[in-house]
């Protein structure tokens, strides 16, 4: 990632990447993260991500796993892990289109993108947080909704 070009979204980054060490936020156990049904992730059932469109469809479904979560306070709790899970997709998306032979404008929209996609997890993250800020959870999972839809049209025209 480029850190002269965007010192914002890598501060986001590193907030959202850094909030279980600095807020206590429970870290999800290392052999079943990626799969739903308890496999190790010794490969078998998880999926790998290196490359920008396997990144991206991984990053949409737990993109639905938050949006789903804002439509009931209750449940806010359910997408703790994905929040977590999301920064690292977040920045693999960003070295990748980098390192993709995309040109300066479609790396331009895919920055774009994930500043609006690091922006609204970081609100719905300080929210699980006890912030006082106000929250409107409708906006934040249709501006959530909108932004991946963007990233996912750029990676399917490339």
């Amino acid at each position: 990632m480029n850190s002269s070009k965007h010192p914002q979204l890598l501060l986001i980054l590193f907030a959202l990447l850094a909030c279980g060490w600095i807020t206590g936020c429970p870290q999800p156990p290392a052999s079943t993260t990626g799969n739903q049904n308890g496999a190790a992730a010794s490969g078998e059932n998880s999926p790998t991500h290196d490359d920008l469109p396997s990144v991206t469809e991984k990053l949409a479904e737990l993109n639905e796993t938050v949006v789903a979560t804002l439509a009931d306070p209750a449940s806010y709790g359910d997408a703790h892990e994905a929040l977590h899970e999301v920064g690292t997709l977040l920045e693999k998306v960003q070295s990748l289109s980098q390192t993709s032979g995309l040109s300066e404008d479609t790396q331009g929209m895919i920055n774009d993108a994930v500043k609006n996609l690091l922006v609204g997890y970081g609100q719905f993250d300080e929210q699980l947080h006890g912030s006082e800020d106000e929250f409107d959870a409708e906006a934040l999972a249709t501006q959530l909704d909108e932004s991946m839809e963007i990233l996912q049209e750029i990676v399917a025209m490339e």
